[in-house]
């Protein structure tokens, strides 16, 4: 965390949504822009926006010998943070984020037998998440 308003990053994960017979996996980046608008000894509150992408969504249907489609994933993830102890070696943190995706590439789908379904075209989530940090 550094000590100015405006801060940037990036970062990289894996996610997987899955139900009963359908998997759909993605990695992906994260370019990452923020501002801090409160900060004392005590906390400090962060507000951040990303843009998410994802080359390369793999998905999975059980049961299926037909080859899927990979899927172009992007979109904004939009939240904000409380830091605990912002000047200290040991943070506690806690967050919540709201991302909204565009899913290109699988919309619709075909079976075995070439009929179209419907497949994924959005994805929305809100990420809750507490934590425990320390600097090295």
């Amino acid at each position: 965390q550094i000590p100015g308003r405006l801060f940037w990053g990036a970062g990289f994960e894996y996610n997987v949504i899955s139900s009963s017979n359908i998997n759909f996996g993605m990695f992906l980046v994260r370019p990452l822009m923020g501002f801090t608008p409160l900060r004392t000894s005590l906390f400090l509150v962060d507000l951040h926006f990303a843009l998410d992408l994802s080359l390369n969504g793999q998905l999975k249907i059980s049961n299926n010998t037909m080859k899927e489609p990979s899927a172009f994933v992007w979109g904004p993830h939009i939240g904000a943070r409380i830091v605990f102890f912002p000047d200290l070696k040991y943070h506690v943190h806690g967050g919540v984020a709201y991302r909204g995706y565009r899913v290109i590439g699988i919309e619709t789908l075909y079976d075995s037998n070439d009929a179209a379904i419907n497949g994924i075209k959005r994805i929305n989530a809100v990420d809750i998440s507490l934590g425990f940090s320390f600097e090295i």
